[in-house]
């Protein structure tokens, strides 16, 4: 057992007693546990899909850009399709001052809409003042990626809305 979400001081030492310091090894497990889960029990909304990168501030421990973290990411999101989750885009790491962009990172929200996985949008708002976090400049930017429907949630169930019409 070990932490992503805690503290950089958590993450380092769950990946030096789990991992040997190895922090391929802890990103990719990672990332193989979220398919893991994805395929196992079809969960509806899959949430912080790279909350890894948290407490990864100037890539502390690893860098995003690399091809294997990529690797690990695609693959992931290959499972989620799969498994017909949908991928919450999430501004609450913004709200709180733990990073500056949103949960997943851009380069995974583009995988996203290339392999036409259904998205939806929250603030994980922890207090009422964050409940609109960030959302208008979320729903632009997928629409500046070329995304052209959300999902939301209703009181009958999952609607997929177009973007043009919000």
């Amino acid at each position: 057992m070990w932490t992503v979400d805690y503290s950089t001081e958590e993450l380092v030492k769950g990946i030096n007693e789990n991992f040997q310091g190895n922090t391929r090894s802890a990103v990719e497990t990672y990332y193989g546990l979220i398919s893991e889960m994805a395929s196992r029990y079809h969960p509806p909304v899959i949430g912080h899909i790279d909350l890894i990168k948290k407490n990864n501030k100037n890539n502390l421990l690893f860098n995003e850009d690399e091809s294997w973290y990529r690797d690990a990411a695609e693959k992931c999101l290959d499972t989620i399709k799969a498994a017909g989750s949908v991928v919450e885009i999430n501004t609450g790491g913004m709200a709180r001052g733990y990073t500056s962009e949103q949960y997943p990172s851009s380069f995974i929200l583009h995988l996203i809409m290339e392999k036409n996985i259904p998205v939806t949008i929250n603030s994980d708002a922890h207090t009422a003042e964050a409940i609109d976090c960030k959302l208008s400049e979320m729903y632009e930017l997928i629409r500046s990626m070329g995304f052209e429907r959300v999902s939301c949630l209703t009181g009958c169930g999952w609607a997929t809305r177009n973007l043009n019409l919000l």
